[in-house]
């Protein structure tokens, strides 16, 4: 079970932090907002990280900007008490949702996410672990690095997180080329 979990942290570690090409999808999911007046979309339970939101109408599609929880909050402070609605622009993620602004002011709105997956729990019958094709000793590094740490063995551990590093640099490298 904790080589298993070990496998499964290494993947989410290494996919928090760098966007690699298998762990991208697109998905085309349609959200929308059903009562006009509601600003926030869920996301998805498997749900990573967030590449972009699109905004379509019917007739045009157009990215919305990311804005951080303050920035959002200091362009609609009021988003909670107006009824001040508009063609959305921006968006923040807090709290498990997409929060939308300004508050839409059709239902007809979609928004299409384009996001990384979260890795799922990697088990005996697992079958296609990510990084395995390519990155398998990058992965194998991070894993036997955060296995050897468990078992109080500092020295293997700290030589597997040396190699890890170095290797999850050069897998950067390749990816971004």
């Amino acid at each position: 079970t904790e080589v298993y979990e070990a496998i499964t942290d290494g993947i989410q570690e290494m996919r928090r932090r760098f966007g690699f090409d298998e762990a991208e999808t697109d998905k085309t999911t349609t959200d929308t907002i059903a009562v006009l007046g509601d600003f926030k979309v869920a996301v998805e339970s498997d749900f990573g990280l967030l590449v972009g939101i699109v905004i379509e109408d019917g007739t045009n599609a157009e990215p919305l900007v990311r804005k951080s929880k303050a920035q959002f909050d200091d362009l609609y402070p009021d988003i909670n008490v107006t009824s001040d609605r508009g063609y959305p622009r921006h968006f923040c993620i807090y709290a498990g949702s997409i929060y939308i602004g300004p508050i839409p002011d059709s239902v007809s709105y979609s928004y299409r996410k384009s996001y990384s997956t979260r890795a799922g729990t990697v088990t005996a019958s697992t079958s296609g672990v990510p990084f395995t094709n390519v990155f398998r000793d990058v992965l194998a590094d991070n894993v036997l690095a955060r296995l050897y740490k468990g078992l109080e063995d500092y020295d293997k551990a700290a030589a597997h997180r040396s190699d890890f590093k170095v290797g999850f640099i050069h897998a950067q490298r390749k990816e971004r080329k």
